[in-house]
């Protein structure tokens, strides 16, 4: 009687201790398709997003000899180099000081037309050579100067362009004294899309040529405009 119990105790046992396996690898089994699922549709999203980012291609160029300083533009800004000295324990940027009068500035100007398939809903120009340069809306240029400052980015004035439509950008320079970078592009236009995706493409500016629009994060163009993060490193160069 007993031994029947038993093996009656026993098949039980098994058998939920069979169920529980089986439970559980049904349970990972799932899990791990679900997963793979929500990478798959997570890929598919990041690629939709990037299928359909915004792009910004050149429909009009006037170079150097041609630009007009005097001109309206959806985004003046102006590339200035700058030296650094050190005085009780801080840190001045000291500009050329012709760049306070239109007179002696030039310029190049662009049309861009917003060739992806979103709308753009703000626009932003950064320097890319934040150890020598400055990127100062236009505007501004004679605060930043007297009070030797630096600054990193331009933004455009015009927001929520549309595809098709376009955008204008004016980069200035001090005459016969052009900032740029055999290289390298000089400056890099951030653009943020209406669905909070962020974009960046590089200008070679003062040429025509720009590079495709490939994604962008947030931290780095945080980083690329902060000017206390730059004057530290001014304080360090091992930070750079």
């Amino acid at each position: 009687m007993i031994e029947w119990w038993g093996t009656v105790l026993i098949s039980i046992a098994s058998a939920i201790v069979s169920g529980i396996i089986t439970g559980l690898f049904t349970l990972y089994i799932e899990r791990h398709k679900q997963k793979r699922q929500d990478l798959q549709r997570k890929k598919d999203e990041l690629q939709k997003q990037y299928d359909t980012r915004p792009r910004l291609e050149l429909k009009q160029f006037k170079d150097i000899e041609h630009g007009n300083v005097q001109s309206k533009s959806d985004c003046s800004c102006i590339l200035l180099n700058f030296k650094v000295i050190k005085k009780e324990n801080k840190r001045y940027f000291l500009y050329d000081e012709r760049a306070l009068d239109l007179n002696n500035l030039c310029c190049v100007e662009y049309d861009f037309i917003n060739t992806g398939k979103t709308e753009i809903e703000s626009i932003c120009l950064v320097s890319t050579h934040p150890r020598t340069t400055s990127m100062i809306e236009l505007e501004k240029r004679e605060f930043l100067i007297k009070n030797k400052t630096i600054c990193y980015e331009a933004w455009s004035n015009k927001r929520f362009i549309k595809p098709g439509e376009t955008v204008s950008i004016k980069i200035s320079y001090i005459k016969n004294k052009l900032v740029m970078s055999p290289f390298s592009a000089s400056a890099a236009i951030y653009m943020e899309d209406i669905n909070g995706h962020l974009w960046r493409q590089p200008l070679f500016c003062p040429t025509d040529e720009i590079e495709n629009s490939s994604r962008a994060n947030y931290k780095e163009f945080r980083d690329n405009r902060n000017v206390g993060l730059a004057i530290d490193c001014f304080k360090d160069q091992s930070l750079w």
